[in-house]
């Protein structure tokens, strides 16, 4: 049987839960599990110095804490949290990390912009109405950020 593996992201607008293992057939995925709670955390973001408010710390945390607690009925073998712009781009990014970790016991990874795109490219691959195309160009506009994703040959750039 395959890993089962959760993963928690948590993006300026939404904070979504995956829990899946491989599929069956090559580059495929099963999801046991998914779920979006817009928690909309990026409210003080666009101020002059970025900041997370205390109620979007508070919000945010509270909501990775009920999709880890919807994780854990799938009991994965692995839980990953990752955070985007919100987080990465605010002056108390590493306050809402600590208050995670404290709820949770899990660590957030803050992804930088470059590995943003590659993640989510490396996700499009198993889309089945992708796979078997040779040129790709996606876009991910977030609500902080906005990813340019280019697939040559069924490899993301």
């Amino acid at each position: 049987m395959p890993d089962t593996v959760a993963v928690i992201d948590v993006g300026s607008n939404s904070i979504k839960l995956l829990v899946a293992r491989a599929g069956t057939k090559p580059n495929s995925l099963e999801t046991l599990c998914s779920e979006t709670i817009e928690t909309r955390i990026s409210g003080g973001i666009s101020s002059k110095l970025p900041s997370l408010n205390e109620d979007a710390i508070t919000a945010g945390t509270a909501t990775i804490a009920k999709l880890q607690n919807m994780a854990q009925n799938y009991q994965p073998d692995r839980t990953a949290i990752v955070a985007t712009s919100a987080v990465r781009d605010a002056i108390n990014g590493d306050d809402f990390v600590q208050n995670v970790a404290k709820a949770t016991g899990l660590q957030i990874r803050i992804l930088s912009g470059t590995e943003e795109a590659k993640y989510v490219g490396q996700g499009l691959s198993y889309d089945p109405a992708i796979g078997g195309m040779t040129s790709v160009i996606q876009t991910d506009i977030g609500g902080g950020s906005l990813e340019l994703i280019s697939f040559d040959t069924g490899q993301s750039q």
